[in-house]
């Protein structure tokens, strides 16, 4: 079938459903659907009511697999910038609604979403569309961009800066963690309540625990301090992610691990960042002679890329010495080269070393499983 035999054709069923024969509805819809994805072109530069769209909605559910991607690609071809601006919605529309779950319109659609020459109601629908997609991390951190004063602050359209902040939401396991909180510093000082709220309800979504204390500096409304609440709430519900500690943070958190797991008179030691013991503690053993206390040093690095070498695990051992301690300990969030892994073999009464996988399985064991993570940021 030629595609002008497919244009008259459709043309007349679409005025026959424009006629208002109820009764013949369903069988001027059923003959539509039966010319496929090919009919779908074809339909896109007809003038756009709720008629047209009802057929294209109707050929689209009963398209095959394969016919479903080609329907994709009609409808992306539809969001040229030189089509009718309605007929551009109804493909993004159209795209979000019954074909989310391929990702031939997704470039495309960013592309619109990122672009600040297009209209913002196309703007705003693209970003809709993409909601309801499957999103990569790079997709993603591509509209992160849209988190600045321009498009999403007081001055922005609401449509888009709703749009904005409920696909970013949705999304929100594939933001950076730290650049978003940065992008969303700006807006938390914004005088725009409404856009403070948006903040904060992201920040909720994508923040670990540093961002509680930005939210409690917060100076804000009754209204916005329940909103703030609740964001606190939804972040103390995840499982606390170690690399978002401060590594002040991070060594009073291992001397709670150390009294948990029966370790006494527990001491962080360190109020400046150098390379010496962080927390001395005493363990009693049982030997021959009866109960011994023995003095332990610990070093603590919450280090979220560089492992831990073979000169640190030297340097802490000389330092456990000199401290008159039997063991020596170092925790980190990260790993060991090899060569720091053979020196603890060869020194295991000396020094005992723990990686970032073995801690997640110590704190399983001593709070609830996964209450803690270690998990990168960027």
């Amino acid at each position: 079938m030629t595609e002008l035999h497919i244009e008259a054709r459709a043309k007349s069923l679409l005025e026959s459903l424009a006629s208002g024969d109820l009764l013949q509805r369903q069988t001027y819809l059923a003959d539509i659907a039966d010319f496929g994805h090919q009919a779908i072109p074809v339909l896109l530069d007809q003038p756009v009511d709720s008629i047209l769209e009802t057929a294209l909605r109707e050929i689209i559910r009963k398209l095959t697999v394969a016919d479903r991607e080609r329907a994709c690609t009609h409808l992306v071809r539809a969001l040229r910038r030189d089509r009718d601006s309605r007929a551009r919605l109804l493909a993004l529309t159209l795209l979000g609604e019954l074909l989310p779950d391929l990702s031939g319109f997704v470039d495309k659609s960013i592309e619109i979403a990122l672009d600040e020459g297009e209209p913002t109601e196309l703007r705003a629908r693209a970003l809709l569309t993409l909601q309801a997609a499957r999103l990569s991390k790079s997709n993603v951190r591509d509209l992160g961009k849209l988190l600045n004063i321009t498009t999403v602050g007081p001055d922005s359209p609401v449509q888009l800066r709703d749009a904005a902040f409920q696909c970013l939401a949705t999304h929100v396991d594939h933001l950076a963690v730290d650049t978003t909180m940065k992008q969303l510093d700006l807006l938390l000082a914004c005088p725009d309540p409404q856009v403070r709220a948006h903040a904060v309800r992201l920040l909720g979504e994508v923040g670990d625990i540093d961002a509680i204390e930005r939210m409690c500096m917060l100076s804000s409304t009754r209204d916005e301090s329940d909103q703030t609440q609740a964001a606190i709430t939804r972040i103390l519900r995840r499982p606390i992610n170690l690399f978002s500690l401060r590594w002040e943070h991070f060594e009073h958190f291992v001397g709670y691990l150390l009294r948990k797991m029966g370790h006494e008179d527990v001491e962080v030691t360190r109020t400046v960042r150098d390379e010496g013991i962080d927390v001395i503690s005493y363990r009693e053993r049982q030997d021959l002679k009866g109960p011994t206390r023995e003095r332990w040093v610990v070093q603590c690095k919450r280090w979220t890329k560089n492992k831990v070498e073979e000169r640190h695990l030297v340097e802490l051992v000389q330092r456990s010495r000199d401290a008159d301690a039997k063991h020596a300990l170092l925790i980190t969030t990260s790993s060991f080269t090899p060569s720091a892994l053979e020196y603890g073999k060869q020194h295991e009464n000396a020094i005992e070393l723990v990686c970032g996988e073995e801690l997640l399985v110590i704190l399983d064991k001593e709070f609830e499983p996964g209450r803690y993570t270690i998990r990168a940021r960027d």
